[in-house]
């Protein structure tokens, strides 16, 4: 729809036929704005704010490198000495975590807790049981095949006997491998032994890799029953 405006031109009055755009053309030129009268107050106000935005994420901006270049002094002011701090507790978490592989292996055994024994060894783990003293000799390849030789010797018991103990443990940590030495004393059996654990870190935490017992007999009748060779000590 066109407007008419009237323009005065050697005295006499005409009206002149303009579009909206030409009219706003004609307020653009005249006020510097592109916003119509109506709104271009507000519009001023927004213009404003703009600007005021602008001037403080340039002010972000230059703060940026001031604070990038003060973390960097931070982090190169860390001391090896920290470093070595942070590093020895790491391997004393790792050696707390291998030595609960034994507690939990004990639990496991006079509880019969399979649940409890199939997270504390790996999946595809050995374990070796071996008389000094006494005739035994077994090895177990695969944790359903350790569960079945447990089931077959200690599966009768009623309840969770506390028949083994385990203690004075020596904890090597290298990386994602560790060994375990304890010693252990059957309470049943009148035994002591050692056993010696390799464990890895997996996924799911620390694992029992390999297993070894080696587990020597000191009641003389149990010997005699068991048909060993020589009596202990011997």
């Amino acid at each position: 729809m066109a407007a008419s405006v009237d323009v005065r031109n050697t005295g006499r009055s005409s009206r002149i036929s303009r579009t909206p755009i030409q009219t706003l053309a004609v307020e653009l030129n005249h006020s510097g704005s592109a916003y119509p009268k109506g709104i271009r107050g507000s519009a001023h106000e927004v213009d404003r704010r703009g600007d005021r935005q602008s001037e403080e994420g340039i002010m972000r901006c230059e703060w940026l490198p001031v604070v990038c270049a003060l973390l960097a002094v931070a982090l190169a002011c860390v001391s090896p000495d920290f470093e070595a701090r942070v590093e020895a507790l790491e391997r004393d978490a790792d050696r707390r975590a291998v030595t609960g592989l034994i507690q939990a292996y004990a639990h496991g055994i006079d509880g019969m807790d399979e649940v409890l024994l199939r997270r504390t060894f790996a999946a595809d783990a050995v374990a070796e049981y071996v008389g000094v003293n006494f005739p035994m000799d077994d090895r177990l390849e695969g944790i359903d095949a350790i569960l079945g030789w447990l089931r077959l010797h200690i599966g009768d018991r009623e309840g969770a006997l506390p028949w083994h103990y385990m203690s004075t443990h020596l904890v090597e940590v290298e990386g994602d491998r560790a060994t375990l030495r304890s010693f252990q004393h059957n309470r049943h059996m009148s035994g002591v032994g050692l056993y010696t654990v390799e464990a890895r870190r997996t996924i799911d935490g620390w694992r029992i890799q390999k297993l070894r017992l080696e587990e020597r007999i000191l009641s003389e009748e149990l010997l005699e029953r068991l048909g060993a060779d020589s009596p202990p000590g011997r």
